[in-house]
């Protein structure tokens, strides 16, 4: 009987471990499964451009792929795989993120020096992440390249069109525009369809610089009087001679006929203000009160 009782405590006591390690596996797939994975979504020179010994500054932008958990304490080691970058003097290979929300993405600005003997066509980087998914510590490497050269690529921030004009008169057209290659943009224009004049149509921008952003006023001529529509685009040649347009949107505008020459009557009308007015009646009243004064002296005079 006792060893029946004894076999029977260390059946249950078999498949109690049995079902206790199958919970910690399936425990452990869960854990896994959400845990959060932080790479890099994109990334862009934002200034500067890939010449030895020059400075350049990196945006990333830092995703955390988990929709469900955070990933805290995150900290992001870069490594310049074939020597082409350093960090500037002052700061080090290391930044503190800190939180990435699931699913949120984080921008994180880098600055680095070019190697003075560079002479690649593109510049490796190595960026270590490491982070804490719940209670799990976790780490993930990604790689990313540089060209040296990238095609000039022009981005319209804002295009803003004055939404009322007059004939032949100058009329307000303000352009913010940057160059997100590694490449200076010489040739750029703005190109505008409409009732313009023709001195209207192109308008040459200056210089636009490597990763540099510009702002500029521009005036065009209307030759037409009503709701006038203009299309409004940028046109500028890539480093591949390629040409290329960006769409800066279609803007209405109220255009008027041009008065100026013409013969017209133009009444004012003078409104007097309420401080004019209270002068006018103290005046007024000085001089009544000298004329009675006048008066009154004359008469005692005849006495």
């Amino acid at each position: 009987m006792k060893k029946k009782l004894k076999s029977i405590c260390l059946g249950i006591l078999l498949m109690c471990s049995l079902c206790f390690q199958n919970a910690d596996v399936y425990a452990t797939q869960i854990a896994s499964a959400d845990s959060a994975v932080v790479d890099i979504e994109t990334y862009e020179v934002v200034e500067g451009t890939l010449n030895p010994g020059e400075q350049i500054t990196l945006k990333l932008r830092v995703k955390n792929n988990s929709d469900i958990s955070d990933a805290n304490n995150t900290v992001v080691t870069f490594e310049s795989a074939n020597g082409a970058l350093a960090p500037v003097y002052g700061d080090d290979n290391q930044i503190f993120i800190g939180t990435v929300p699931a699913g949120q993405t984080i921008d994180v600005v880098v600055d680095a020096v070019v190697n003075p003997q560079y002479k690649a066509d593109a510049a490796q980087m190595k960026c270590y992440f490491n982070y804490v998914s719940g209670v799990v510590a976790l780490s993930n490497a990604v790689v990313i390249n540089i060209p040296t050269n990238v095609s000039g690529n022009l981005t319209a921030e804002a295009v803003t069109v004055a939404e009322n004009a007059t004939v032949g008169v100058n009329s307000l057209v303000s352009i913010r525009c940057k160059n997100n290659g590694t490449t200076a943009i010489t040739d750029a224009k703005l190109v505008i369809t409409g009732a313009v004049q023709e001195e209207s149509r192109e308008i040459l921008l200056p210089s636009i610089g490597a990763g540099k952003t510009i702002a500029e006023d521009c005036y065009v001529k209307f030759t037409g009087a009503g709701m006038q529509e203009v299309k409004v685009e940028l046109q500028y040649t890539d480093s591949k001679e390629n040409v290329c347009m960006v769409n800066g949107g279609n803007h209405k505008v109220n255009v008027i006929e041009n008065m100026t020459g013409t013969d017209y009557d133009a009444v004012v009308e003078q409104v007097e203000g309420v401080s004019s007015m209270v002068l006018k009646v103290v005046l007024l009243a000085a001089a009544v009160c000298m004329i009675i004064g006048v008066i009154l002296g004359y008469f005692r005079k005849r006495r």
